[in-house]
């Protein structure tokens, strides 16, 4: 589970960071469904994406794995995207977010000659969480809570996730 939000502000200067978000998302997905390291491999698709040339955009990320065994969510965050869990309605686990300062993300990419301009290891909040059964997962981008405060989510998602009869 992912979700890479590109980040405008390299529009400015000739970037294009939905390639980025984009790509990095399509080369992480290529690795598969299998239990992962999940900081390896998304240092693996930024590698990937580094062969395919992309010059002058970042973007923001948030990737999860689950283990259906055990119901443990593994979370990678970079950025403002986020994850959450709600539980009966309730929001019992939410991802740090990580900003350089006011509206400015973490995050990775590549500059104007494509060298990478933030390590991973140095931009990721990792964190772990165990999942209970009717537990709902939501991967966004910054922008759901630029619009809705958390307990207007807490408030809406239930009624979003229930069955339509």
């Amino acid at each position: 589970l992912a979700v890479a939000d590109g980040v405008g502000g390299w529009a400015v200067h000739g970037g294009d960071s939905s390639a980025v978000s984009k790509g990095l998302l399509q080369e992480w997905e290529k690795q598969g469904n299998e239990k992962i390291n999940l900081t390896a491999s998304v240092e693996r698709a930024l590698q990937k994406l580094s062969q395919r040339g992309l010059k002058m955009g970042a973007t923001t990320l948030t990737a999860a794995q689950v283990d259906l065994e055990s119901g443990l969510l593994q979370t990678l965050n970079i950025g403002d995207s986020e994850l959450i869990v709600v539980r009966n309605g309730i929001t019992v686990f939410r991802t740090e977010i990580g900003l350089f300062g006011f509206n400015a993300p973490l995050q990775v990419g590549f500059d104007e000659a494509g060298r990478s301009i933030a390590s991973i290891r140095d931009s990721q909040r990792l964190a772990s969480f165990t999942l209970q059964r009717g537990d709902l997962i939501l991967a966004t981008s910054h922008g759901l809570f630029d619009n809705l405060f958390p307990e207007e989510l807490d408030r809406l998602l239930p009624a979003m996730a229930s069955p339509v009869t």
